[in-house]
């Protein structure tokens, strides 16, 4: 059973209607009483009616188990504003790159989203980023079939700060080979390959930076800038991205304001101590408390679980509470179950794994009237009971008092001969091309195809033989690996030497795979030790297993 049957159940009970009725005629409405993750719950049923929303919360942690939440629930486009985790003025620290690069990809996936939902932090919001004015005039939009000065382009992604080198790795880099322009942008998965001709634009494809396959082709490329690093006297806070059509929702606003006014006194402080230098002023590049106030103004905006008078502002409150705390014993939740099914609650415990499932399972004993629970196996940060529609929703990592990881989207690179890899490449170092066999590594050459100018690996055979390999062929290679202080055997080219030890190797494992499918039949047949099966003791020792299990634990 899905959680989207929990979040359907839930959402009906929701007062999202009285909500969108209240904001018609009040710019700010204050919601009480959500406990733990139906915030999250809330959230996500506004932005289902296609209201674009940007979440303000207290910190980096409360913005990263929000969005795991939401995932969770199916929110699968919402977006992560990251802070940049810079001190203010502070030149010893070395920027992250992820987080510069996420920055500005979000924005730029703000700007081509209808019905945007993001999540921030105060620290992040508090770091003001280059202006939408100057991000729009330094954004570089790349056509196929239209005319475009090489040189120029060179020279554009140099002043955004794209770095040249021979081959891309990682955004803010730029790779120029003749008439093929590589360039791993600040937004967006994979690197970017633009083929010319002449100054016409052949082709436009994503390549994986690591094969160097490619994973689609384009019509167009958007190269964004650093938005970070786009003009320190003309920076602007975030909202200036955000359209003031967008619902902006505040998790515990006075923790978030307390965080900004710190944040801002840490930074005067700091530039106070500067001495002799030209950094611009705190107002320059930070928000302060004010500044935050005013803006807030200009949104339509709900505040949650604040700390605020009754009189005077418009409250909705939906009669939650947190999830009890079991202290990791299995009876004290039997019980807890057993009283609210007297009560006609329905309680939902949510599993991180289906080992955690399977124990739930056998300690709890098969639901009934008198022990009305059901289990999933999905993961939020807390859980929560909401009285008035009687559903308790327990995480089993609360109930065990375990550390909750947020879910986290994580970008898939495909393996092969990666970049880094090739980088480290000697002179006279063995490698193995999957078609032509061993040879050795005889650095880079660019060689001309079809009149135009590529980049080729130069990989030399017996017999002085020499192979190129152009980059986008590069998954074809691998560094050679074999018995330390051994070299092996150049293969000649042409003989068909390396296409016969293939076919011998392909038996060998045909053979050996034979072998063991016959050894795993006869264990199979055979008749095994039957030990007793788990106690419930051992069970709820698993069960109560502080650390997160791996996949092949549970």
């Amino acid at each position: 059973m899905a959680l989207k049957t929990l979040f359907n159940q839930i959402q009906s009970h929701l007062p999202t209607k009285e909500i969108l009725a209240k904001l018609e005629s009040n710019n700010t409405l204050y919601l009480n009483k959500f406990a733990g993750s139906s915030v999250a719950f809330q959230i996500k049923h506004i932005h289902d009616l296609k209201i674009p929303a940007w979440v303000i919360t207290p910190d980096e942690e409360s913005a990263r188990t929000l969005e795991s939440d939401l995932l969770e629930l199916g929110s699968s486009d919402v977006l992560y504003f990251p802070a940049t985790a810079e001190k203010p003025y502070d030149t010893d620290v070395i920027s992250d790159p992820s987080l510069l690069v996420q920055r500005s990809d979000i924005i730029q996936q703000v700007s081509a989203k209808k019905y945007p939902l993001v999540v921030a932090s105060a620290k992040s919001i508090f770091e003001k980023i280059g202006s939408p004015t100057n991000f729009k005039k330094s954004t570089l939009i790349l056509t196929k079939d239209d005319e475009f000065d090489l040189d120029h382009l060179r020279e554009k992604l140099v002043s955004q700060g794209y770095e040249i080198v021979s081959f891309v790795g990682a955004p803010g880099e730029v790779a120029f080979r003749g008439g093929i322009v590589d360039v791993f942008p600040y937004s967006g998965t994979y690197p970017v390959r633009i083929e010319f001709f002449g100054d016409q634009i052949e082709s436009i494809r994503e390549f994986d930076p690591g094969s160097q396959r490619s994973v689609s082709f384009l019509n167009e490329a958007r190269l964004v800038p650093n938005v970070n690093s786009i003009g320190n006297d003309q920076k602007e806070s975030v909202f200036s991205y955000i359209d003031k059509n967008t619902l902006l929702i505040v998790i515990q606003p006075d923790l978030v304001e307390n965080n900004i006014d710190e944040l801002w006194v840490h930074a005067t402080q700091n530039f106070s101590q500067l001495r002799n230098s030209d950094a611009p002023e705190p107002m320059h590049l930070f928000i302060d408390f004010q500044e935050y106030q005013n803006t807030l103004n200009d949104y339509k905006k709900i505040y949650f679980q604040g700390i605020f008078e009754q009189s005077g502002h418009e409250i909705i409150e939906w009669n939650a509470g947190p999830q009890p705390d079991f202290n990791s014993s299995i009876k004290i939740l039997k019980s807890d179950i057993q009283d609210r099914s007297k009560k006609e609650y329905q309680t939902w415990i949510l599993c991180d794994n289906d080992g955690q499932r399977d124990r739930f399972e056998e300690l709890l004993g098969e639901p009934n009237s008198s022990m009305n629970y059901l289990l999933l196996i999905n993961s939020i940060h807390e859980g929560f009971i909401h009285h008035d529609s009687k559903i308790a929703v327990y995480t089993d990592h609360q109930i065990f008092n375990r550390y909750h990881r947020p879910k986290v989207r994580q970008k898939k690179f495909r393996g092969g001969f990666s970049v880094k890899e090739l980088r480290d490449l000697k002179v006279g170092d063995f490698v193995v091309h999957i078609d032509h066999g061993i040879g050795q590594f005889q650095g880079f050459k660019q060689i001309v195809v079809k009149n135009i100018a590529q980049e080729a690996v130069v990989v030399q055979y017996a017999n002085d033989s020499i192979l190129y390999v152009n980059v986008s062929s590069l998954h074809k290679l691998q560094k050679y690996s074999g018995k330390d202080g051994t070299a092996p055997k150049i293969t000649k080219l042409g003989s068909g030497e390396w296409a016969r030890k293939k076919a011998r190797t392909k038996s060998q494992i045909k053979d050996i795979a034979r072998d063991l499918i016959l050894l795993y039949a006869k264990r199979k047949a055979n008749k095994a030790f039957a030990f007793s099966p788990d106690s419930g003791m051992q069970l709820e020792l698993e069960a109560s297993f502080e650390f997160e299990e791996t996949p092949d634990q549970n």
